[in-house]
């Protein structure tokens, strides 16, 4: 196989305009992801990837409702968990106790519209909301409201990066310049702006490819239908490119950036053009793994790269055994390979799920959790560990 096969040459990469290649911090040595030629069938033991480590129960209180897990973050032991259908932002302790939400919905000091999305740092967690335009910030132990930070843009994801600065991507929504990625400082202001785009080809918010994400505390993102992911540089304060994959099918390749062709149901619909391949929406990575999800003849998959030997592991809904199905895609990688993936909690008291033919040690032990623990809870977190 293929895997990771690192190379070093000058990369062209060509933009719309001169501005975006001082926005776009091009790497000299570019790493490809080539896993597509010799991509191997979805793994049926689980215990061949994942080693079993606990379940938490999201316990939350009767007066309220988890409707889906959305995100999640850690703040040492204990959990954010956003459920962006209610526009509600939770705390749990280890054990998946109750703390607090995060300010409400409504029009009052402290309240908003909605929440796309959010980030935590210094002390702070940050709710980023469409319908205001603005960061709405609370201090993350008191729960307590500090400020409304006005930005002017309807923003679809946000990341921190410190020092009161922070990036939001726009997913083709701006009417600022077209551009897609934007730093922003303490007081909402546009710092600077990154990949820009053309709004007469790509003209619609595109959820199932493209992200902007924080893992192991750096900060990637991709555009949708892509090949290439960019790291950002904190100290040149651009974005690098990174990996390529070679996940894009033809059509993909030779309809570059036209949202019209590449986002129709034609294309994404394997029943009727048989299927294309591209980057998924959501990656995460640490030292030793890279875990991301993509397109493979319009069926979603999610993989892990291990680093270090070079090996890519598929681990899918489509596999034949029925235990993969319980789990929504992984949230968290830590240093320490602990990979966090929520479970629905109906799903937990279905047969269906529960395979004897491929029953195993992380199925016995996750079943042992839920004797013990009990299965009445909306959603539980699995934190299990890459082997």
């Amino acid at each position: 196989m293929k895997f990771f096969y690192w190379v070093a040459f000058l990369v062209l990469v060509s933009c719309t305009e001169p501005k975006s290649l001082t926005k776009i911090e091009i790497e000299i040595s570019l790493r490809p992801i080539l896993i597509y030629d010799d991509l191997p069938d979805p793994i049926n033991k689980i215990d061949s990837l994942f080693q079993f480590e606990d379940l938490i129960p999201l316990a939350v209180p009767g007066s309220m409702f988890l409707s889906i897990v959305s995100e999640i973050k850690l703040i040492g032991d204990n959990y954010l968990v956003f459920d962006e259908k209610q526009a509600m932002l939770f705390r749990f302790d280890e054990t998946g106790k109750f703390v607090r939400t995060y300010g409400s919905k409504g029009e009052g000091p402290g309240e908003f519209l909605g929440i796309s999305d959010f980030d935590v740092n210094d002390g702070k967690v940050y709710l980023m909301s469409r319908g205001n335009q603005a960061l709405f910030v609370y201090d993350v132990e008191s729960g307590e409201f500090l400020e409304k930070i006005e930005i002017g843009m309807f923003g679809d994801q946000l990341t921190s990066l410190g020092n009161g600065e922070f990036l939001i991507y726009l997913n083709h929504n701006s009417e600022i310049d077209h551009f897609n990625v934007f730093r922003i400082g303490q007081d909402g202001k546009v710092l600077d702006s990154y990949f820009k785009y053309d709004p007469k080809k790509e003209n619609s918010g595109i959820t199932v490819s493209g992200f902007l994400t924080k893992s192991d505390n750096e900060v990637y993102f991709s555009k949708p239908f892509h090949d290439t992911i960019y790291a950002y540089d904190r100290n040149g304060k651009g974005f690098k490119a990174k990996y390529y994959t070679d996940l894009l099918s033809d059509f993909m390749l030779n309809n570059q950036r036209d949202f019209n062709s590449l986002a129709s149901a034609e294309t994404l619909v394997k029943s009727i053009r048989g299927g294309e391949s591209m980057n998924g929406n959501y990656y995460l990575e640490n030292d030793s793994y890279i875990v991301f999800n993509f397109l493979d003849h319009s069926t979603f998959k999610s993989g892990v790269m291990d680093k270090v030997n070079s090996k890519f592991v598929v681990f899918a809904y489509s596999s034949l055994n029925p235990f993969f199905r319980l789990f929504d895609n992984p949230q968290v990688l830590t240093n320490d390979n602990m990979l966090y993936f929520p479970i629905y909690g109906e799903k937990v008291v279905s047969d269906i799920y529960f395979d004897q033919e491929y029953k195993s040690q992380f199925e016995t032990q996750l079943k042992e959790q839920l004797k013990l623990k009990g299965t009445d809870f909306l959603y539980f977190i699995c934190k299990s560990r890459i082997k």
